[in-house]
């Protein structure tokens, strides 16, 4: 079965591509502000070095945030747009559970640095399969040593190849929509201009 991973949750653009938990291929680029102008030729690019066609891929995933706001709505549409076109199946893996497979660890929290010191967070226990809801909360600096953070900086630590190869990507397999956990700075600025009338 050929798989087809993308993540745009971060500056990275991270492209891989399995067949029976094995990467064909992958592509990890920093894209940033030029991710929508990047994706679909990066998409090109692997397609055309697996030496497959597009159509031959039987499912797609893509991470949903939480992240990067705009990347994850160019990454989200793309493969939406992508396996719909094609009548193929289309999947949203979080950022969170991304990054708990790829800690490697049985027991984590995971965060992601929404603004300031709010943080998403999601708490997982692989050895009894018990993970918390998403949620937010604040991380002060002396408690960051108890999360493994991603997406920090707008650096991605989310090794896509370990995900995609990994069985337990199945088990946070859902929607293909974006994952907000906190309004975006645009909403959040026309909320101030509504109370400062």
């Amino acid at each position: 079965m050929l798989k087809f991973f993308v993540d745009t949750s971060s500056d990275y653009l991270s492209l891989v591509l399995t067949s029976n938990k094995e990467v064909l291929s992958s592509i990890r680029i920093l894209a940033g502000r030029k991710m929508s102008e990047e994706i679909l030729g990066q998409i090109n690019n692997i397609i055309s070095v697996s030496q497959i066609s597009i159509s031959d891929i039987d499912e797609f995933y893509v991470v949903t945030g939480p992240g990067s706001f705009t990347g994850v709505r160019i990454g989200v549409a793309m493969v939406m747009g992508i396996a719909e076109g094609l009548s193929k199946k289309c999947y949203g893996i979080t950022s969170l559970d991304c990054g708990a497979i790829t800690s490697g660890l049985d027991v984590c929290s995971v965060a992601v640095r929404l603004k300031g010191d709010l943080f998403a967070i999601r708490k997982y226990n692989f050895k009894e399969n018990i993970f918390s809801d998403y949620f937010c909360d604040t991380i002060s600096n002396d408690e960051m040593n108890k999360y493994i953070i991603i997406n920090s900086d707008k650096q991605s630590n989310i090794a896509l190849e370990k995900v995609a190869i990994d069985d337990r990507h199945i088990m946070f397999k859902d929607k293909c929509e974006p994952l907000y956990l906190r309004k975006s700075e645009a909403e959040l600025n026309i909320d101030k201009k509504r109370i400062n009338r």
